[in-house]
Parts: structure tokens; C-alpha cells; sequence
């Protein structure tokens, strides 16, 4: 996973009128990437709603070790729900477009 797939996965949420910032408000891509305890989070929400769904995006560093890069995500989970989405080595490929595509529209 590189940057520019969670920028496709930002873009998806957006088209589908989301509103995508960091768990602090931060809408800017710099906080949207920065790992923190193996762990991105993104809060999403409606335009004019008040209440929100934080995605957590998991990395796992090789031998158990901290996560330092983005190639080293592992899965993005809805909190507090069982929706999730796990990436695979293959993540241009089609099968897998489909499933962000089909996870991005289950989140309601």
C-alpha cells in the first residue's frame, strides 16, 4: 500500500460524499499518513452531521517490530463494527478495487 492508495481510497469516501479528516480534524494528506502506534486513524462523517466513524488503518512491521512505512498495511476496520477491509499484495488488481469499492459503500 502506498500513499497513493489511500489517497484513491480518500477520493472513493469523498466522491460518496464523506468527509475524511485525522482523528484531530486534520483534513491536510501529511496527517492523513502519519503512523502512530502501527495504527492510522481517519474520521469520516456527513456533510451536515454531528456524528462521526473512525476507520482504523493497521500496519504490522516485519518480526512483530513497529510499523514505519506505508507498504505496511495490513487491513482498514470500521470501529466498534466488524466491517473490514483487508489489503492484499495485489491491490491494483481487480478483485481487490472491488472490494474497497464494495467496503467504501457498506460504511453507512
Amino acid at each position: 500500500m502506498s500513499i497513493q492508495k489511500l489517497i484513491k481510497l480518500k477520493d472513493l469516501l469523498e466522491g460518496r460524499g464523506w468527509i475524511v479528516s485525522d482523528i484531530n480534524d486534520n483534513q491536510n494528506l501529511g496527517e492523513l499518513t502519519k503512523i502512530k502506534d502501527d495504527c492510522i486513524e481517519w474520521k469520516i462523517k456527513r456533510e451536515f452531521a454531528t456524528e462521526f466513524i473512525v476507520l482504523g488503518f493497521n500496519f504490522h512491521g516485519p518480526f512483530g517490530n513497529p510499523a514505519s512505512s506505508l507498504s505496511e498495511l495490513f487491513s482498514c476496520r470500521v470501529k466498534d463494527t466488524d466491517s473490514v477491509l483487508y489489503f492484499t499484495e495485489k491491490s491494483d488488481s481487480e478483485e481487490m478495487q472491488q472490494a474497497v469499492c464494495d467496503f467504501v459503500n457498506s460504511i453507512k
